[in-house]
């Protein structure tokens, strides 16, 4: 009777729990946490120039600390600091912008952190980890547009499920919040998440052969955000150098998904990836970790299992790149059936080709980028190794299109000049297309293990100013 009686009260005050949280109105939450977010909420335009592209890029960014200082996730986190020319913020209710201060870019988060010079009572929004249980009323505060005056507005739902992609990512039902940046509240006032880019969707169309399954991004529909617990860490170290908190590695390029089928032939039972391709001199390599290795746990424990394995090789890979620069970390290992536990010290990424200066020539039709360190284990054919510029971008029916120019050509040298960076090339071309117009320009390049020379006749009139570098 007793259990009964105890089984009964459980129930009950479940009940009670699930029916306050459906109780409360979504009304007076928006009016509370919009309140809330007085004072703390900004819009932000970043200027960025390079010799490629001039362009403004903005979105909501938000206080973290009374002084100023705001994050947001509106800058593209690949973007270098030095083509950051200029970060305008506005707030509501004040009729000129202030200037902004590039405190740092934090691409293990995706966010980045800025100073307003300006004069202003700021208000400091504080983000704490909380459940997020399913049913629970969350809200979020966005600003409007220039037009509107940038007023604030609210949005709110309620969470219907929180998933793993591998960050954890929690789904809105019942409602939608407001714009990308937004901070998102509990109706208690905690701020729990930011509103991020929103995931793709399945939806149908029909067609002729019958309805087809699509996936898609819905537009200006936001059902999803990330919980604080993804990002907090970067608020309680926000950077103030001005520059890049990089991703961290441990010396190892990537880590390949093993099937299900892969891990029964290896007799490997748990979840597991592949090591691809261990950088000499590194944390791994010192430790005596092998290109095709299996890593089947990290710090004691088996690696997380997901239903797809490309889900597991992901998770691995956030778990190493989130880690703090001289972080330790644990990782087993199996080579040949035998299993052993390494340790390897977290260190920043080396630049990567995304990152590398790049020079257009408008003219030609032609976009090169210089070489980094990490290309002769990232590009697998003679290339690598040979100093130069790789051709990224090729443009349709432009002059180095006809020539036979192709993307991943090396560049060694334009007219019987060497080259080697972008100040280079964009000497050599400028000197080319203005002192000798209408000639055609000659490009010495290796194509895998072979060389070639490529003629490209430019087009006429030449224009000005015909290529440059940029760092972006």
């Amino acid at each position: 009777m007793k259990r009964l009686l105890a089984v009964c009260v459980a129930v009950g005050l479940i009940a009670v729990a699930s029916s306050a949280a459906w109780a409360q109105d979504p009304g007076k939450v928006m009016a509370d946490v919009t309140e809330k977010a007085k004072g703390g909420l900004a819009n932000v335009v970043f200027t960025i120039e390079t010799s490629i592209v001039n362009t403004q890029t903005g979105g909501l960014a938000v206080c973290v600390v009374e002084d100023g200082t705001l994050m947001t996730t509106a800058l593209d986190t690949n973007v270098t600091p030095e083509v950051i020319t200029k970060i305008e913020i506005q707030v509501p209710g004040m009729k000129e912008p202030m200037e902004g201060k590039l405190l740092g870019i934090d691409r293990q988060t995706g966010l980045t952190f800025i100073k307003a010079m300006g004069n202003y009572q700021w208000k400091r929004i504080d983000f704490a980890q909380r459940p997020l249980p399913t049913g629970q009323l969350v809200a979020s505060v966005g600003l409007m547009g220039r037009d509107l005056g940038f007023q604030p507005y609210a949005g709110a739902g309620y969470v219907a499920a929180v998933a793993r992609a591998p960050m954890r990512i929690a789904y809105v039902t019942g409602g939608e919040l407001t714009g990308v940046g937004s901070p998102v509240f509990t109706p208690d006032g905690f701020a729990v998440g930011l509103v991020r880019e929103q995931l793709f969707q399945n939806f149908q169309t029909a067609t002729q052969q019958g309805v087809v399954p699509i996936r898609m991004r819905p537009v200006e529909r936001t059902h999803f955000f990330i919980p604080a617990e993804e990002f907090k860490r970067a608020i309680e170290k926000i950077p103030a150098d001005g520059k890049i908190r990089r991703r961290s590695w441990v010396g190892i390029i990537d880590f390949w998904p093993m099937s299900d089928e892969e891990r029964s032939l290896a007799a490997i039972k748990v979840p597991a990836v592949m090591i691809h391709k261990v950088v000499p001199g590194t944390s791994a390599e010192k430790a005596g970790v092998n290109d095709g290795a299996q890593i089947i746990g990290i710090n004691g424990k088996e690696l997380e299992s997901f239903p797809a394995p490309e889900m597991v090789a992901a998770n691995l890979r956030n778990q190493i790149e989130t880690l703090q620069e001289g972080e330790k970390v644990k990782l087993t290992v199996r080579v040949d059936g035998q299993v052993r536990e390494v340790e390897l010290t977290a260190a920043p990424w080396p630049v990567r080709p995304a990152e590398a200066p790049r020079s257009i020539s408008r003219p030609l039709g032609m976009v090169l980028r210089e070489k980094v360190p990490l290309d002769q284990y990232l590009i697998d054919n003679a290339t690598s190794t040979e100093p130069g510029l790789y051709v990224e971008v090729v443009g349709r029916n432009t002059p180095a299109a006809y020539a036979g120019l192709r993307p991943g050509d090396l560049v060694l040298s334009i007219n019987g000049t060497r080259v080697a960076n972008v100040t280079a090339v964009a000497n050599t071309l400028n000197s080319a297309l203005q002192q000798n117009p209408g000639q055609a320009v000659l490009l010495r390049v290796q194509r895998g293990s072979q060389f070639e020379n490529v003629s490209i006749m430019p087009p006429t009139p030449v224009q000005q100013n015909p290529a440059g570098p940029t760092g972006g």
